[in-house]
C-alpha cells in the first residue's frame, strides 16, 4: 500500500532543522521543487524533503554542478 503524502514548509524546516524561511528561499533558488496544492500553498514531497536534506548538509562541499547530477542521478533511481 502506498501513500502519498506532502509537507509544508514548516514541517521540512522542523526535520532538517532549519529556519522556515531557508525552506522558501530553496524553493525560491529552485534548489527543491514545491507541490502546487491549491489554496494550501507550498507543499513539499518526500523526495523534496530528501533533497533539501543533501542541500542543507552537504550542499555547501558540492559545486551546483555537481549537485544537479546528484539530483539527477536520484530522479533517475
Amino acid at each position: 500500500m502506498s501513500i502519498d503524502r506532502s509537507y509544508s514548509p514548516a514541517q521540512a524546516a522542523a526535520v532538517n532543522g532549519l529556519d522556515v524561511k531557508a525552506v522558501h528561499n530553496a524553493i525560491g533558488k529552485r534548489v527543491i521543487a514545491a507541490l502546487s496544492d491549491g489554496a494550501a500553498g507550498r507543499r513539499l514531497s518526500e523526495d523534496g524533503i530528501v533533497r533539501l536534506t543533501l542541500w542543507s548538509r552537504i550542499g555547501s562541499a558540492l559545486s551546483a554542478e555537481k549537485r544537479e547530477m546528484l539530483f539527477a542521478t536520484m530522479s533517475r533511481t
